[in-house]
């Protein structure tokens, strides 16, 4: 499964349980994947950067994801 979300990321230093300072980031896309792995588990993939940034990068995420392959 294919994930693509936009908008304002919010960026927690140590992250979301360290109770560090929180940043706003406007603008920020993140691409992700949800790889269902039967007997092997679930796995989870993401990318995130500003959206500029990340349009760049849509195809290279994409063919990565799809080039997994499960022993």
């Amino acid at each position: 499964h294919l994930v693509d979300l936009n908008g304002t990321y919010k960026d927690t230093a140590g992250g979301p349980f360290a109770g560090g300072k929180t940043t706003l980031r406007d603008d920020y896309r993140m691409l992700g994947a949800i790889i269902i792995g039967g007997d092997q588990g679930n796995y989870f993939v993401k990318a995130y950067g500003p959206k500029k940034t990340m349009d760049g990068q849509e195809k290279a995420f994409t063919t990565m994801i799809e080039s997994l392959k499960s022993k």
